[in-house]
């Protein structure tokens, strides 16, 4: 008959705790490595559509809107020594897929942020899951009762989706989009902004 307490001796029992440790270390070494939530696996693309934020010039984004037959339906603040300009354009594509339309907003003369505007759903989630698929999973963000949105980052590049809905309780599916932001001039514009005030 087996002694109780020679299987809770001093020797039994570290042999134990060292081997069932082993055991754990072990498993968690052979699990996926994965980005936390809103943050990238891997940089987030800095040039979307041809554009590239913090490089390009509003007069780099005419000559690509006009190579890529889009049109320029409002531009405001574009001319040279602006600090704030934006196009908002018709006829481009996001990832081979039409567009509503896109926004390009500049700060400085540079593309600080770009946005692509669906009002199909189906297309989105098409785009959404392959953004996800590449860059990981994305964080809630921007939540409230008319919108939903999601976002993840790196420490140059914010990737963001939004949904808009008709009704309270995300009901009702109106428009989304798909926006990159640099970093880098949008805090240098926020800090700009906070010492007007």
């Amino acid at each position: 008959m087996m002694n109780i307490y020679s299987f809770l001796s001093p020797s039994s029992v570290g042999r134990k705790i060292v081997l069932a440790f082993g055991i754990l270390l072990a498993l968690l070494l052979s699990l996926p490595s994965h980005a936390q939530d809103g943050q990238s696996k891997e940089p987030i693309n800095r040039t979307i559509s041809g554009f590239t934020l913090g490089v390009t010039t509003p007069a780099e984004a005419r000559a690509i809107i006009q190579r890529q037959g889009g049109k320029i339906i409002s531009a405001e603040g574009t001319q040279a020594g602006s600090d704030d300009g934006v196009y908002i354009v018709m006829g481009l594509k996001y990832a081979r897929r039409s567009t509503l339309m896109a926004g390009l907003y500049f700060y400085k003369g540079h593309l600080r942020r770009i946005l692509f505007a669906f009002d199909d759903l189906e297309t989105l989630e098409l785009i959404e899951s392959e953004l996800e698929n590449k860059y990981g999973t994305m964080a809630e963000d921007k939540v409230t009762s008319k919108m939903k949105g999601k976002t993840i980052a790196n420490a140059f590049t914010a990737l963001e989706v939004v949904r808009s809905f008709e009704y309270e309780g995300h009901v009702g599916f109106k428009l989304a989009h798909i926006a990159y932001t640099d970093l880098e001039l949008e805090r240098a514009r926020s800090a700009e902004e906070e010492n007007e005030i």
